[in-house]
């Protein structure tokens, strides 16, 4: 016999009478009524006819993470933000009409669709053993019904690290064997901290004069390098190691950097940007003096997210912005094309890049208050629907690998951080607890067997979250 329910499975092979487990129940201090709810389920199930072959769930297995771009959007109040910021990452924004055909994107979720990753979360309690069954009537009734707990964060850095404004960005990265945490504020800075204590490294790092909405760290030439994207117009580079920084595009018109991502091409280190200039740029970060070229040809609205990762082996970007369209881009060529492969209905925040079982997948946030889901190893890709659609704009997602499982997280405008199983497009629990205002930047780190979650928010705090075990 067998009944699957949202998250629980139960399985046994003949199902014990009630009055036997009540007194057990009661015996042990549980809760009778709780454990009679499942008790029923149970009993139901034994006229429930097993799911056919056709029902099954095709997927993938254990995932690897690919880092992806970051972009977000508006003010925090303390160091409030110009119009012009706010159009180019605020809710105050309203992008024109897209004309021309476009790509659909289907609301269909993937476990409807016949899924695009194999469930690993279900729990599998056996009856078969009356001991052990009623004593797992005296958990939660949370537990007892398969619901998690909400994740709950820690203030990175303490109640005194905020004070900057919105934190809009967080990368990390190692240096000199110590792992560290970088992000970028509202009033220009940018600050470095220890990953694990939270206590700052060095001096605060300034030289932008408006948000940084974009940072990263880079091995260049065995150093660890901070980029950063403003919207002053500028892109910086950072020595961590001794705080120094440059600018890459002094004198240059370039527009606001709304977003940024770093990756290795042919054992070099890029940097790629989205800019309110209409471009797409990469940046030789090796060389002595990294210039802007323009990748393809500009677009005919302001891009604002951009994630880098690889796609049947070949380097490859994804942008998105004000044009409502995904885009990818082979940077194999010499000079790319942002082709379509779906969209949004408003203007696309964040995008983000990942691996599960060696199929690449991604995730988008948008203003249409949509996280979509895409499978890139397809030839036309559909952005399937996580959740339902919120009144709120998505403004930030992340890819995380924990127990062996890829998790997908997403911040909105509603104050939220929600977490994803990615079979089944369902949200897994109630929203993280910690964060009191919305997450606007999301980076994540693996460190000593154990994967964590990073979240900047509107409010100017960095949050922790311990996932667990990375395997």
């Amino acid at each position: 016999m067998s009944h699957t329910s949202a998250r629980t499975v139960i399985l046994c092979e003949r199902l014990p009478r009630w009055g036997a487990l009540e007194l057990i129940v009661e015996s042990l201090g549980g809760d009778t009524a709780e454990f009679h709810r499942l008790w029923l389920t149970a009993d139901a199930a034994t006229t429930t006819p097993p799911r056919g072959p056709d029902h099954e769930i095709s997927g993938m297995g254990v995932p690897a993470p690919v880092a992806g771009g970051q972009s977000d959007h508006a003010d925090t109040g303390i160091t409030a933000p110009t119009v012009e910021e706010r159009s180019s990452h605020g809710d105050m924004h309203t992008p024109a009409p897209v004309t021309g055909e476009r790509p659909e994107h289907d609301e269909r979720s993937p476990g409807r669709l016949g899924g695009i990753l194999r469930s690993r979360r279900a729990v599998l309690i056996s009856l078969s053993s009356v001991a052990v069954v009623a004593a797992a009537a005296v958990v939660t009734p949370r537990l007892l019904s398969g619901e998690p707990g909400p994740r709950t964060g820690v203030m990175f850095g303490g109640p005194l690290s905020g004070g900057n404004g919105a934190v809009w960005s967080v990368a990390h990265g190692v240096l000199g064997g110590r792992p560290v945490v970088l992000y970028g504020c509202q009033n220009g800075t940018v600050h470095l901290r220890d990953l694990v204590s939270g206590e700052r490294i060095g001096a605060v790092l300034t030289g932008h004069t408006r948000a940084v909405f974009a940072a990263k760290i880079a091995d260049v030439g065995g150093r660890a390098t901070g980029v950063t994207g403003s919207a002053d117009g500028t892109v910086r580079m950072w020595d961590l190691a001794s705080g120094q920084g440059r600018v890459l595009n002094a004198g240059k018109e370039s527009g606001g950097i709304n977003a940024l991502g770093v990756t290795t091409i042919a054992g070099r280190p890029w940097a790629f940007t989205a800019g309110d200039d209409l471009t797409i740029r990469r940046w030789d970060l090796a060389a002595s003096a990294p210039e802007g070229e323009v990748v393809g040809q500009p677009l005919a609205m302001s891009p604002k997210a951009i994630a880098v990762g690889e796609v049947a082996g070949k380097p490859t970007a994804l942008s998105g912005g004000d044009d409502r369209l995904v885009r990818r881009w082979d940077l194999t060529e010499p000079s790319p094309t942002g082709v379509p492969i779906g969209g949004h209905d408003g203007t696309i925040w964040n995008l983000t890049m990942g691996h599960a079982d060696r199929r690449p997948i991604a995730l988008s946030a948008a203003e249409d208050g949509t996280t979509r889901l895409w499978d890139l190893s397809e030839r036309q890709p559909i952005g399937h629907l996580l959740g339902e659609r919120l009144p709120n704009p998505v403004k930030c997602v992340a890819l995380a690998v924990a127990g062996g499982t890829t998790i997908g997280f997403s911040g909105a405008d509603d104050g939220t951080l929600r977490e994803w199983d990615l079979t089944t497009a369902k949200q897994v629990g109630p929203p993280a607890e910690g964060p009191t205002s919305g997450p606007e930047g999301f980076a994540v780190a693996t460190h000593e067997g154990r994967t964590y979650l990073f979240a900047g928010t509107w409010d100017g705090y960095v949050w922790r979250f311990d996932l667990g075990p990375t395997a």
